[in-house]
């Protein structure tokens, strides 16, 4: 096989390729201009940040710290939530979407855990089924 040839076969298709205008148009204006158009339709509209309500038992430094953090990743809108009553009444009340609890001892634990690995703290995440966005967002 001679290269030349080849070079020059190529160099001939793309100028046959280029004169017809239709040819040019729907192999590389028209993909392009979709993928401008659903890049605009599809590029967030919808809001930008997550309300997460936090229920802080524990109300130490390092667990307002934790949230402190969640705050400043600018993606969630952090709301506290100070309720005595019963936190499942409390969300169903007001239409919660997602809620996070920090239990008592949270800082005891995270503390204990430097010396001992196998001391866990579990917070707890509520959040409603319904949503599926949510069940998406945060599947662990």
């Amino acid at each position: 096989m001679n290269l030349k040839i080849v070079g020059i076969d190529f160099l001939y298709s793309i100028r046959s390729w280029s004169r017809s205008r239709g040819t040019v148009f729907w192999s590389l204006l028209f993909p392009i201009m979709l993928i401008l158009l659903f890049g605009a339709i599809f590029s967030g509209m919808g809001e930008g940040k997550y309300t997460l309500y936090v229920q802080d038992l524990d109300n130490t430094d390092m667990s307002q710290s934790f949230v402190d953090i969640l705050d400043g990743t600018g993606v969630m809108n952090i709301k506290n939530v100070t309720t005595s009553d019963s936190i499942t009444d409390y969300i169903k009340e007001n239409n919660i979407k997602n809620l996070i609890v920090i239990p008592k001892g949270y800082k005891n634990a995270i503390t204990s855990s430097y010396v001992d690995p196998t001391i866990q703290v579990n917070l707890t995440y509520y959040f409603d089924p319904t949503e599926q966005q949510t069940n998406r967002s945060y599947a662990v």
